[in-house]
């Protein structure tokens, strides 16, 4: 089998681009700048020396910081241990002392309340009370009314008795 010839392109043939596609061919080739992520806590980078702000070279290794600074970092750092350790106590106190007033104000409110149940339970014992007193005194009122008028009935009879005998004794 005979092979073909591979067909060719034809040359590129040279074009005139425009100052828009210039530019966008400019930034297409253009790679956007890797920046390193350091790792470690700010603090570390700022004291110790640790991370660099350039994006294309890391800082060159920093010599270890002299002995006389360094135990003044780790004074500071005492110091500063020392000031947290002192403020979280502190904080600590003042939070027993507001748990224990907590405490004590729990213990009045249960106080109150109780005492706001036995008031109420009374003032129910009280109001049941009146409530059969007013019905005794209906009670009462009525059978008065009854008595009132067979009082006067009797009364009425008595007058007509006594009219009676005097009329017939005449």
């Amino acid at each position: 089998m005979a092979e073909l010839p591979s067909p060719t392109p034809p040359p590129a043939q040279p074009t005139a681009l425009s100052a828009a596609d210039a530019k966008a061919e400019e930034a297409a080739e253009r790679k956007p700048a890797v920046r390193r992520q350091e790792r470690g806590s700010l603090f570390s980078r700022m004291h110790f020396g640790g991370g660099s702000s350039s994006a294309e070279a890391p800082a060159p290794a920093a010599a270890p910081p002299p002995p006389a600074q360094h135990e003044l970092n780790m004074e500071a750092m005492s110091e500063q241990l020392a000031a947290v350790t002192s403020c979280m106590q502190t904080e600590m106190q003042a939070r027993v002392a507001a748990e224990a007033q907590l405490e004590g104000t729990r213990e009045q409110v249960q106080g109150l309340l109780k005492h706001l149940h036995e008031m109420e339970t009374v003032r129910q014992e009280e109001a049941a009370t009146l409530a059969a007193l007013r019905g005794l005194l209906a009670q009462i009122q009525g059978e008065n009314a009854g008595l009132k008028e067979q009082n006067a009935a009797l009364l009425g009879q008595c007058r007509s008795l006594t009219l009676g005998k005097a009329k017939s004794g005449r």
